[in-house]
Parts: structure tokens; C-alpha cells; sequence
């Protein structure tokens, strides 16, 4: 199965479960299957062995017809067999965007680019009123999609900071007056209970002073606004940029003249987890 060890399901009080398994063995496979035939021919989706989407389509249909044991999962095995790394990552950020959503009631609805922007922004202002501390489905969900989620600290890091600030160009001396003992945690991640990190790949924001490489302290608890730099999860995958609510449509903006913007339509999974606080990287 193309490097991939085969995926048996646990068996609880005599049926076969799936809910530690991977979310495409989770889902209804014929349901899965038309959503992989379509994504082919619409071209969304692409194979280990692109010249065989003929015989993957022949292949799927055949899956979609035969009748298959209450523990078997054909489909989302032939989905870690022939598709490529991007197109299985992107399906499967899919996948669980769609049951995050319907696990909270959330139904999705075609909508012009002006109204998405503006149902979107009235969203996300709504939950930041009543935004508390991450719940566990959230926690979950970003898990998931590579977030760090620091633990419940309780412990203070206190390090001095000296009332004396540090010149950049001719050596001054030394001063031990300490202006005030700064926490660590707080100082770098005031709402932890709202909070997590990401590491950042790519070039990107560099712009913006946000390099590869870098943690990212991404706080929930902040109204993403216009102008903002968030971190998103487009398409099922986290990305960073700069928030754009002007001109009647929505864009993710790099801070790098080599990429561009990313527009945002109806067409678009996107949800946005959090405002950038802090950016953190090593010399």
C-alpha cells in the first residue's frame, strides 16, 4: 500500500470502531468516494501516478459498487495508496473542518464574497465576546493541524529587568539597579488559557520580521481586525498572514514582494484561530 501500513480498526462490545483511526476511516466511505471522483475530474486532487486517473476513477467506481464488510474501509485505503502527500493533506483538513463545524452546529452556506466577509467578521467578533479559554474540541482540532498548545503553567519564570536600556553602539557599563522582575509567561503570553504556538515554515512574512523557523504566540482572545497579522486554517492547513477586510473582500497578505495574496471566496474553508502577540526566534 504505497509505504503505508495497513489500518485495522479496534473492536468495542463486538463492532469495529474508528474513532482513533485517521478522519477519511471515519466518514461514510461511499460518500468519500464520490467526493475523490469528483475532486479527480474537477482536477482538485492528484495521484502518486498522475497518468492513471483513468484507471483511478474505473477503480473508485468499483469500490463505490461493491458491497464491503461492517470493518472494512476500501476507499480511505485507496486514498493513503494513490494520492499524493498535498492532495491527501488537503482532503483530510477538509474532512475535519467539515465535522469541527457540524459538531457545533455550524452550517455551510454559498455566499457572495461581501457577505462572506461580513458573516465572517460578525462570527468572529460574536465569539470573541465569550471567548474563554480553548475548549477541549478546539484543542483537539489544532492539535491536528500542528499547533503547540502549551501547558497549564504554574510555576513563574522571573528574569530582572534593569532600569538601564542597552545601546546598540558604544558599550555603556554595567548597572545592577533592577527595575522590576517580568514573568515570562505572562510577559510573552498574558491570556495562556487563550494562547497557543506555531512554528513557522516558509519565507513567507519575512517582511514583517517573522522568519522560518520561528515560534509564533498566536492569542485567541484578540479581535482579528483589518491589518492584523493570524494565523488561519485555509483549506485545512494553518497558515500565517496579514489580515485584509477593505474593498469589500477578504485577502490573506504576505509580507514578502515573491508570494501572493490569497483572495477569499464562497469557495474557500477558512477559519481564522488567532491574532499574532509575539513572535519568538533564536540568533
Amino acid at each position: 500500500m504505497a509505504g503505508r501500513k495497513r489500518k485495522t480498526p479496534k473492536w468495542v462490545d463486538g463492532k469495529p470502531s474508528f474513532d482513533d483511526m485517521p478522519v477519511h476511516y471515519q466518514v461514510e466511505q461511499a460518500m468519500l468516494a464520490e467526493r475523490l471522483l469528483a475532486g479527480l475530474e474537477e482536477g482538485r486532487l492528484t495521484l502518486n501516478e498522475p497518468r492513471q486517473h483513468a484507471a483511478a476513477r474505473t477503480a473508485l467506481r468499483a469500490l463505490l459498487a461493491a458491497e464491503h464488510a461492517e470493518h472494512e474501509r476500501p476507499v480511505a485505503e485507496w486514498v493513503d495508496a494513490q494520492l499524493n502527500a498535498a492532495s491527501r493533506t488537503k482532503l483530510l483538513g477538509a474532512l475535519r473542518q467539515e465535522r469541527f463545524r457540524a459538531s457545533r452546529g455550524i452550517r455551510q452556506v454559498a455566499l457572495k464574497p461581501s457577505e462572506f466577509q461580513q458573516l465572517q467578521i460578525l462570527r468572529e467578533r460574536a465569539e470573541q465576546r465569550r471567548r474563554a479559554p480553548l475548549s477541549a474540541p478546539d484543542r483537539a482540532m489544532l492539535r491536528e493541524l500542528g499547533a503547540i498548545l502549551p501547558p497549564h503553567l504554574t510555576e513563574v519564570v522571573s528574569v530582572p529587568l534593569y532600569s538601564h536600556t542597552v545601546p546598540a553602539g558604544q558599550p555603556a557599563p554595567a548597572d545592577d539597579d533592577i527595575e522590576d522582575l517580568i514573568d515570562l509567561n505572562d510577559y510573552l503570553m498574558p491570556r495562556r488559557d487563550a494562547s497557543f504556538l506555531v512554528r513557522v515554515k516558509g519565507e513567507s512574512m519575512v517582511d514583517a520580521g517573522i522568519r522560518d523557523g520561528d515560534l509564533l504566540v498566536v492569542d485567541r482572545s484578540r479581535p482579528p481586525v483589518d491589518g492584523k497579522i493570524v494565523v488561519a486554517a485555509l483549506d485545512g492547513e494553518l497558515t500565517v498572514k496579514r489580515l485584509s477586510t477593505r474593498h469589500g473582500r477578504v485577502q490573506l497578505l504576505p509580507a514578502n514582494p515573491a508570494f501572493a495574496p490569497i483572495d477569499i471566496d464562497e469557495g474557500c474553508e477558512l477559519m481564522i484561530w488567532g491574532v499574532v502577540r509575539n513572535v519568538i526566534h533564536s540568533l
